[in-house]
């Protein structure tokens, strides 16, 4: 039941970015992408252990002009052998048939408080939807942060067939949070 709670918020977690116009691209697979499900009211915590993330940025200023995020579905991990394992099956997230999860955003918005906004799509087990994430950088000696979080629902893309389904035992809602390390300089 934890592994289907997980691959929920991991399925919400991939969130991707590309830019055609981009100056500089800065990539990445340091960092971490963590979700929460809930399985009968109790909070279960996974991680994402394979992903990376793409960020065009502008040449002045390294404002971000794209993001993209790919996840490996089988990386997903609730620290429990038997969760995991039903993580990769078809109820879940059918790793041997879908093996990515996909955001892409060509659309980043600054917003008033100094954040930002990736407005794309995100694909899992072939069934793409719309999503808006928001996000914040800040810069880090070794180049910048990406951090942020966004609620997904797991049954939109399907994870948690059959008796899964109910979400009086695992909550529909998914909370995905990641913090990426971007390198390159710093605008």
């Amino acid at each position: 039941m934890r592994a289907l709670l997980l691959l929920l918020g991991v399925l919400a977690a991939t969130a991707s970015v590309t830019s055609a116009s981009a100056a500089e691209t800065r990539a990445s697979s340091a960092g971490e992408i963590r979700f929460t499900a809930r399985y009968e009211g109790q909070a279960l915590e996974g991680v994402f252990r394979n992903f990376r993330v793409e960020m065009p940025v502008g040449p002045a200023a390294g404002e971000p002009l794209a993001l993209r995020v790919s996840v490996m579905t089988g990386s997903a991990d609730m620290n429990d052998v038997d969760v995991n394992a039903e993580l990769k099956t078809p109820t879940f997230f059918d790793v041997a048939s879908h093996p990515e999860a996909v955001f892409s955003s060509d659309t980043i918005e600054q917003m008033p408080d100094g954040g930002y906004t990736a407005s794309g799509t995100i694909t899992v087990k072939g069934v793409a939807h719309p999503l808006t994430v928001p996000f914040r950088l800040r810069a880090t000696g070794a180049g910048r942060e990406l951090s942020g979080e966004v609620s997904v629902s797991r049954l939109a893309w399907r994870i948690g067939l059959g008796e899964w389904a109910q979400t009086d035992l695992i909550a529909d809602d998914v909370e995905v949070r990641f913090r990426i390390e971007l390198p390159g300089a710093t605008p």
